[in-house]
């Protein structure tokens, strides 16, 4: 399964729906709105992962640059909550390695 093709996107959504319907007993509609908010999250953790990563291998321009582009694509709502989580993380002293997350 490529994650990076669309029918990779689709197979990982249909395993997390199923997942889902068994695990939690929830009803098609409710495990597919379950499936999506999972993959969405898991989308973001990576994406601020990227960012902070981004951040101390090249400096905050290039931080800079990125979210401009998220603004320019997602809208500056989505920019700034990416741009506040990586704040988060950043003051926390992740810098974006795999499971670095702070809480």
């Amino acid at each position: 399964m490529d994650l990076f093709e669309p029918e990779g996107v689709k197979e990982m959504l249909a395993e997390r729906e199923a997942i889902a319907r068994e695990d939690a007993g929830l009803s098609a509609l409710a495990a597919r709105a379950q499936a999506q908010a999972d993959t969405e999250a898991w989308r973001h953790q990576c994406e601020v992962r990227y960012v902070l990563r981004m951040r101390a291998e090249r400096g905050r321009e290039a931080v800079d640059e990125y979210l401009a582009l998220v603004a320019a694509k997602r809208g500056p709502a989505q920019a700034e909550k990416l741009r506040k989580d990586c704040a988060q993380q950043w003051q926390r002293g992740s810098r974006g390695a795999p499971g670095e997350g702070k809480a």
